[in-house]
């Protein structure tokens, strides 16, 4: 029986699963939380025989039903194992009525005759499927390279490109791209000059890319905003950073730009996506929140478990905090593991399907932080005006109701998975959070979307 059948009255709650489809990375970058050790090539192993064998497929069939709609692949870097799917599709396609989306992210650093076999030869033919394929890529190589290796900036936009080149299928294909900045290029980038090399690179990159997919069925998103590696120790000047990059992603709005959007920040375009609705923020709560553990879930590597989203890959794996010491990650996920609040994680997110209690529990604890916004939105907002008073954000937000729309906004954003790992609860946010936005970029945010009057 399905989760939607067995919890949900036959309503087709969870319709989204990730697929644990990679174990192994070819790259070791910067802000990955996932050790590059040898432990990670057993898990690999595992995961195609579980692709071959069909145990991948049929935990998919018996947590999902014939609900499910869209797959997307994730775990390391996802096109190592692409081209072993032939047999998971044919089958997965007669199973799963709905299912017309098929998504995954590559570092597009691996052999790129694995996505064009996977768009021509593995998925069916039929222009009534969507294949979503997200490309990492930082920026200029002084911000890509540095995340991951030398020359992987140029390697990734030739790959990409003859990925494009090469597509030639009824089926949809959509591209974006994907921009993942830490706290050291954050700080860079208060720089105007360097804010506008990083737009001009993607203005100069897209421009090669649309040029190849002309006449193509494609379609490719133009936003190139960066987003921000989280959780991070974010500083008050870190905040002070982001928001005269705010400043400086406005003033190049003023330039023509012909392949990408306006510059922006892309924090602001989530916000204005839900704006509004921000006054049934208490009745539509669910649409202010990830799908993680709602309409999305994750199977993972083991057969039999599932996961909340993929956030929680491989640590329920006994020898993954000892990896994770020995190879050394970025301070807060070491952190967690020091006090165990990664053991918090896999006890709130991971279940055996098979084991009523482990589901019941994950579902009540997730429904519980998606369904209930009043003390998110509390303990969040006291946050603020604790932090208001002490200087680590803007003296504005010691007013209530500046700390209410600022915790709204950060609802936006914030993912339960790593409020556990930081805190050990879902529904309390990381300092870090409101430090990065609450020194000017959010002050500007609400000036722009004319709500100021509603807090003077």
């Amino acid at each position: 029986m399905s989760i939607n059948e067995k919890y949900f009255n036959k309503q087709p709650v969870a319709q989204a699963s990730e697929l644990f489809a990679a174990g192994w990375c070819n790259l070791s970058c910067k802000y990955c939380y996932i050790p590059k050790t040898d432990f990670l090539k057993g898990i690999h192993q595992n995961i195609i025989k579980r692709i071959e064998d069909g145990s991948l497929l049929k935990d998919a069939w018996d947590f999902f039903g014939e609900d499910m709609e869209t797959f997307s692949h994730w775990g390391t870097e996802p096109t190592l194992t692409l081209t072993k799917f032939k047999p998971f599709y044919d089958e997965a396609f007669k199973i799963f009525p709905k299912l017309k989306k098929i998504f995954f992210s590559s570092n597009f650093m691996t052999n790129p005759e694995n996505i064009v076999k996977f768009a021509h030869e593995i998925l069916p033919q039929r222009d009534d499927i969507e294949l979503g394929i997200q490309i990492s890529l930082d920026g200029p190589a002084w911000i890509t390279d540095d995340n991951r290796t030398g020359g992987s900036t140029l390697k990734i936009i030739q790959n990409a490109n003859d990925v494009i080149k090469r597509l030639d299928t009824p089926i949809k294909i959509a591209f974006n791209v994907k921009s993942t900045i830490g706290i050291n290029k954050l700080r860079e980038l208060a720089d105007f000059k360097k804010v506008e090399e990083y737009y001009d690179f993607f203005e100069e990159t897209l421009g090669l890319w649309f040029e190849s997919m002309k006449g193509k069925n494609m379609k490719f998103g133009k936003c190139v905003d960066p987003t921000f590696v989280v959780p991070s120790p974010y500083t008050q000047e870190d905040g002070k950073a982001l928001s005269a990059m705010y400043d400086h992603q406005i003033c190049l709005q003023q330039k023509t730009w012909n392949n990408i959007t306006p510059p922006d920040c892309h924090y602001y375009g989530r916000w204005m996506g839900r704006l509004p609705y921000y006054r049934e923020f208490f009745t539509k709560q669910r649409m202010f929140t990830c799908s993680a553990a709602d309409s999305n879930f994750a199977i993972g590597d083991k057969q039999g478990i599932v996961h909340g989203c993929h956030r929680s890959f491989y640590m329920n794996h006994p020898e993954y905090e000892n990896e994770c010491k020995k190879w050394g990650l970025d301070e807060q996920t070491m952190e967690g593991i020091e006090t165990e609040r990664s053991k918090d994680l896999t006890k709130l997110t991971i279940a055996d399907m098979n084991n009523e209690a482990e589901i019941t529990k994950m579902l009540y604890l997730n429904r519980a932080y998606h369904d209930n916004v009043k003390f998110r939105l509390s303990t969040s907002m006291a946050l603020i005006k604790e932090l208001a008073i002490i200087g680590q954000v803007s003296k504005v937000y010691k007013d209530w109701r500046w700390a209410e729309l600022f915790a709204m906004f950060i609802q936006n954003m914030v993912c339960q998975m790593d409020n556990i790992s930081t805190g050990s609860c879902l529904e309390i946010n990381p300092a870090s959070y409101f430090r990065l936005f609450g020194n000017g970029t959010f002050e500007k945010i609400i000036e722009r979307t004319k709500l100021i009057n509603e807090c003077k």
